[in-house]
């Protein structure tokens, strides 16, 4: 395996503080990618172990919270058991740290390539998909165009973190939970892109709770920034598209 760069003290490249492993190698060349320099398989340096040892010597600090593999593209055919490999010595050195791998691979593409269930159980987040320049937008949270997923291990890998869905739901439980109201987590089914099978849960009738709950609270502000949210929960394409007995393939 070769690499072109370990960045140390990122934060652009996953939650908190992290180090971030840039794999030369990349399949896919993506238009307009923001790092061709890593494409050639045999591009930048051999990760050998004095490259390992500098890893693992930044890891140990407690500030640091994770790595973060990127490239290129650390699960390309030629890199991917290699990185593997890695992110279990990672894993069995610092249980505490997350990993992040960023791929062209889509999670559908790596479960045909029978890859997927081995990379799985030893990764935290998984940044999926090729950069599509059409699709590209500054404010998209951890990648650079929407048709891209941020997929989390607590979400059992399903549930786009980064999707306009995922953060207006995650934003109206905040606001909720500050109003002393659960929100209901089948509005996560409803609303949150999360692929179900059969008919979806009314998504209507779920905010028509939420907003009585609210009504009974008067005026506090609370309540007013979480009527907020939800408006804007309403105003979603997902959300509007979302009726009884709808069902998603």
């Amino acid at each position: 395996m070769r690499y072109h760069n370990i960045s140390k003290d990122d934060f652009l490249n996953g939650d908190g503080i992290r180090a971030v492993l840039f794999v030369s190698g990349c399949t896919h060349h993506c238009k307009e990618c923001h790092n061709p320099i890593t494409w050639e398989k045999d591009g930048g340096v051999v990760f050998d172990d004095a490259a390992k040892a500098e890893l693992f010597e930044y890891l140990k600090k407690p500030y640091v919270t994770g790595i973060t593999f990127s490239g290129g593209d650390p699960l390309a055919i030629y890199n991917r058991e290699e990185v593997l490999s890695l992110i279990k010595e990672v894993k069995e050195a610092f249980p505490d740290k997350t990993v992040w791998v960023y791929t062209g691979w889509t999670k559908e593409e790596l479960i045909d390539q029978g890859f997927w269930d081995k990379l799985a159980p030893n990764i935290d987040v998984i940044v999926e998909g090729k950069f599509e320049i059409d699709k590209k937008q500054v404010s998209y949270r951890w990648a650079g165009s929407t048709n891209q997923r941020v997929l989390r291990k607590e979400s059992n890998f399903e549930l786009n973190t980064s999707s306009q869905e995922y953060i207006a739901v995650e934003k109206l439980e905040k606001a909720l939970s500050n109003a002393k109201i659960r929100m209901p987590g089948s509005l996560y089914y409803a609303v949150a892109e999360l692929p179900y099978e059969g008919v979806i849960p009314d998504a209507s009738e779920i905010v028509a709770a939420i907003e009585e709950d609210l009504s009974k609270i008067g005026d506090l502000n609370e309540a007013k920034e979480a009527m907020s949210i939800l408006c804007q929960v309403k105003e979603l394409e997902c959300f509007k598209t979302t009726e009884k007995d709808c069902e998603r393939g």
